[in-house]
C-alpha cells in the first residue's frame, strides 16, 4: 500500500482544526476526532455496510498505530457502534500534549481517508467529504492521489 498523500494528511488536519472550532486542548482534538468518525459512519453504513465501515476503520487504526504506537491502547468497541474506546484517555495520558494528540489522530483520519480513495476512488471520496463538510473545500485540482490524476473519471 502506497503511504498517504500530503494532501490527504492536509484534509484531514483542516477537518480536525474545523471540528475543534479551532481549540488545540487534546481532549478537544479527541473529541472532534470522534464526531469526524461519527459522521462518515453515518454515511458510510449506508454505502459499505456496519462491518464494510468497522473493516475500514480497524485497518486505519492499525495503520495509525504502525506510524503511532502511542496509540495502541486505542480500540474499536465491538458492542458498540463503532466508537473508539480509550480515545479521551489516550488524548490525556500522552500529557495532554496536543501536537502529538493531533498529529496521531489526524493520521487516523487521514488513513481511513486514503482506504476510501482505495476501495471507492477519489471523486466519491471527495464528495462524501463534501457532503458532511461543504466547508471544506478541496484546492482546484489537487489530487488526494499522490503524483498521480483521479482514475474516477
Amino acid at each position: 500500500m502506497r503511504d498517504v498523500s500530503p494532501a490527504t494528511k492536509d484534509l484531514a488536519q483542516r477537518l480536525l482544526r474545523l471540528e475543534s472550532g479551532g481549540q488545540l486542548e487534546a481532549e478537544a482534538v479527541a473529541t472532534a476526532a470522534d464526531r469526524i468518525l461519527a459522521r462518515l459512519r453515518t454515511r458510510l453504513d449506508a454505502l459499505l455496510g456496519r462491518m464494510g465501515y468497522f473493516a475500514l476503520l480497524r485497518r486505519a487504526l492499525r495503520l495509525a498505530q504502525g506510524e503511532y504506537p502511542l496509540m495502541n491502547s486505542i480500540t474499536i468497541g465491538q458492542e458498540s457502534d463503532g466508537d473508539l474506546l480509550g480515545l479521551r484517555e489516550f488524548a490525556l495520558g500522552n500529557g495532554g500534549d496536543p501536537s502529538a494528540v493531533a498529529s496521531a489522530l489526524a493520521a487516523l483520519v487521514a488513513h481511513l481517508f486514503w482506504l476510501l480513495v482505495t476501495f471507492i476512488g477519489e471523486d466519491l471520496t471527495l464528495r462524501l467529504v463534501g457532503e458532511i463538510w461543504p466547508d471544506i473545500a478541496q484546492g482546484a485540482g489537487e489530487s488526494l492521489v499522490q503524483g498521480e490524476e483521479s482514475k474516477d473519471e
